[in-house]
Order: C-alpha cells, then sequence, then structure tokens
C-alpha cells in the first residue's frame, strides 16, 4: 500500500487560547436567533429569482483533459487528541492523504511530529511538513486547517471528510471506477458519501477500532441485518443534516443515484469533489464548531454542482467525547447564524443553481 501522507502542524500560542472569539467572528454583530425554517425560506425565495444554470447533460463539458489519471486524496483536519486516528483513516482509505493537525505548543509539536514522522515509513512518497503561522489562539480555526490540507492536494479529486468519519475500505475504488466522461471528468459533479455512526462499544466499553464496518456488508450486519443485535445507525439521525440522501434507496442501488433537491439547508453529506481552480475552497471566517461545512456544501450548489450519492461505500463516525467547541456552540450560536445569513445572501448575487432546495421541505428537526 502506497500512501503519501500530508501532514501540517500549526501550532498556536498558549497565552492566547483563553480568547473567547477571534476577530472574524466577534465582527459579525450579534442577532435574533435565527429559526432554521426562516432561513430555508430566505434560501427558496432568492432561489426563485436567482437565474437557474442551464442543465447540463452528463458528458458535456468535462474536464479538459481526457487522458487525466484519476485519483482521490483524502482531506481532513484535527486537533492533537485526535491525532492517533490518522493511522486508522490512513488504512481504511489506502491512498494519498492530506490532513492538517492543530496542537498547543512546542513541546507537543515535537511529540507528534515524531509520531507523524513514524507514519512516512507507511509508503514511497510520504512527507510531513510543519508550518507555524502568525499569530494564533482563538478558536478552533476549522476551515482555515481544511484549505491548508486541500491545498497540497495534487490528484484530480479529494474526499473531504472529518478525523473521526472514517471511509469503508472501498470508498477510493468505488470512486475511481465512475472514471470518465459520466462522471468524474465532470467539473461540477459532487459524489455523496452516505454517513453513519456506530454507537458505542462491547460491554460499555469505548469502541475498538477492528469494531467499525469496513465493508458494505459489515454495514449490513451492524445494522441489524440478519438477525444481528444493531449497532449502528444513519450519522445525527435525529437531526435532519444528513436525511436529504435517500438511505433506504442507497441499499439497493448499483449507480450512482441523483440528489434531486436539499431536503434542509442543514445538509451537510461527506463529498468527493474535483480539485480545480472552479471547486469552492472553505470560508475561513467559520471558526471552531457550528455551520463551518455548511457553508461550504451550500457555496458548491450555488456554484452549479449536482450531486449523486455513490453506492455500496460509505463513511462511520467512531464515537467518542463531545468536544469542548461542541459545548460551547451556544455561546456563538447567534452569531453563526447571522454569518451564515450573510454567507448565504453574498453567493446568491451570483448564484447558478442546478440543485435547488425541495419545495415541499420537511419540518426542520432541532
Amino acid at each position: 500500500m502506497n500512501i503519501n501522507l500530508v501532514i501540517f502542524v500549526l501550532e498556536r500560542e498558549r497565552e492566547r487560547v483563553a480568547a473567547p472569539a477571534a476577530a472574524s467572528a466577534a465582527s459579525v454583530a450579534p442577532a435574533a436567533r435565527e429559526d432554521w425554517a426562516d432561513l430555508e425560506d430566505f434560501m427558496q425565495e432568492a432561489e426563485s429569482t436567482a437565474a437557474a444554470a442551464q442543465p447540463v447533460a452528463h458528458g458535456a463539458a468535462p474536464m479538459a483533459e481526457p487522458e487525466l489519471e484519476y485519483d482521490v486524496t483524502l482531506v481532513s483536519q484535527t486537533s492533537e487528541d485526535r491525532v492517533w486516528m490518522v493511522d486508522h483513516l490512513a488504512t481504511r482509505w489506502g491512498g494519498p492523504v492530506a490532513i492538517a493537525v492543530y496542537v498547543d505548543d512546542g513541546k507537543a509539536l515535537r511529540r507528534y511530529r515524531r509520531q507523524l514522522e513514524r507514519l512516512r515509513e507507511r509508503g514511497d512518497s510520504s512527507v510531513v511538513k510543519v508550518t507555524r503561522p502568525p499569530g494564533g489562539g482563538g478558536a478552533y480555526p476549522i476551515n482555515r486547517l481544511r484549505n491548508i490540507a486541500l491545498r497540497e492536494v495534487r490528484t484530480t479529486h479529494l474526499l473531504l471528510t472529518d478525523i473521526d468519519l472514517w471511509p469503508s475500505t472501498n470508498a477510493r475504488s468505488a470512486a475511481l471506477a465512475l472514471s470518465g466522461p459520466r462522471y468524474l471528468a465532470q467539473p461540477h459533479l459532487a459524489l455523496v458519501l452516505p454517513a453513519f455512526e456506530y454507537q458505542g462499544g462491547s460491554d460499555g466499553k469505548d469502541a475498538s477500532p477492528s469494531e467499525l464496518p469496513e465493508s458494505f456488508g459489515e454495514l449490513e450486519s451492524c445494522m441489524g441485518a440478519n438477525g444481528n443485535r444493531a449497532r449502528c445507525a444513519i450519522f445525527k439521525h435525529a437531526t435532519d443534516t444528513h436525511l436529504t440522501t435517500d438511505y433506504d434507496r442507497w441499499w439497493a442501488q448499483d449507480e450512482p443515484a441523483p440528489v434531486v433537491c436539499f431536503r434542509s439547508l442543514r445538509y451537510e453529506p461527506y463529498l468527493i469533489v474535483p480539485r480545480l481552480n472552479s471547486t469552492p475552497t472553505f470560508d475561513e471566517r467559520f471558526i471552531g464548531y457550528g455551520k463551518n461545512k455548511i457553508q461550504w456544501v451550500q457555496h458548491l450548489r450555488l456554484a452549479g454542482f449536482v450531486f449523486h450519492v455513490l453506492p455500496r461505500a460509505f463513511v462511520v463516525h467512531y464515537p467518542h467525547r463531545e468536544s469542548a467547541a461542541r459545548a460551547n456552540w451556544e455561546d456563538w450560536r447567534d452569531k453563526k447564524d447571522r454569518l451564515f445569513h450573510d454567507f448565504i445572501s453574498e453567493r446568491m448575487k451570483n448564484a447558478s443553481i442546478r440543485t435547488r432546495m425541495c419545495a415541499n421541505r420537511p419540518k426542520p428537526m432541532t
């Protein structure tokens, strides 16, 4: 197995970590709590006045180089407490990986650098790079980290995942099986990997990495097929963040299935997208927990992307304790709502939409 592992380590200044907010978030004026239904109504009204993109048939306007050698780099980011997951993520992916790692101080940096250096031995062309940007502190710069990793992608495509969402072992090969003008050659096509979650370990203990399903068959068993006890479920099934994906259809599909419309503004699937200048990057104003990936998914949608669900491949969430950023979400929720509303308003000015919000959306879930 040849794994090209690119790791960036960002060191933050300890004396500034206690700062409650970064300037980008603090500069956004507080707003009254905005209901998701109101925001979706705003979006649908704006879509009705925006010019829809002309439909593009599969096979039309492919990427410029028809003889491209397609490949997909897994892109992610992590704080130091989850660095141990990098090895498992890379093993399951089996291909190029670009991950940005955020650590507290120089001592931790040196410790994890040694650990990450050992991972270089896994492949013939692996490299570890360390960068120390000016400044630091404040909330976790999640989208900045994603962009740092994204800039190192040298393949035609990338998979954006989180460090605790592990791909099935066939995910990369399933994507590469779609090489050619119909799918991977399309410059505005995103492939959705359905997301699942593993619910706890054995006997009340933390889950062992080996317990997470790696294949479609293992996932079926984990979901309770053939009389097995269900240990897996749709990721965040109590919310509507992944339910635009038609999971019932996915279990039986053999070909990529189109996402006709978004059932919720909160839809945040894990996506494989082309690595092109026309593919949006992440808005670095979104820091800490909340809306940081939703804004990117919406940016893709407003930039004219279409979405297809990849068959028989998936990502599965490794269970862990709630992060500090998630616990502090309520402190920043109003400002994030306003920032997201402003972001959508900015993007709608030049929107080119091929995947719209569903006309008859279900009531937003909490």
